[in-house]
């Protein structure tokens, strides 16, 4: 799953920075993670906004730096209804 994924990822590059594309979901699964929680309670976790940037480290355990930075889009910035 995305978990397995970004690990074999992050570990191959052990030391470098890396960027990985993604859609909402698979960002929301590694805030799950880096909080403690397990992959299936990605739902406690908020979404994110479109083309937002998030920031994690790992060292064996993901740890979230930033979440849903949303600086760089000014004011092409889209919000998500209240409650999604």
């Amino acid at each position: 799953g995305i978990e397995r994924a970004v690990r074999e990822i992050a570990e191959k590059h052990d030391g470098e920075c890396i960027v990985i594309v993604t859609h909402a979901t698979p960002i929301r699964v590694l805030c799950a993670l880096a909080s403690g929680l397990k992959p299936a309670d990605m739902g406690r976790v908020s979404w994110v906004s479109n083309a937002s940037v998030s920031f994690f480290e790992y060292d064996g355990s993901f740890h979230l730096v930033r979440a849903n930075d949303t600086e760089h889009l000014g004011q092409m910035k889209t919000d998500l209804p209240r409650g999604v």
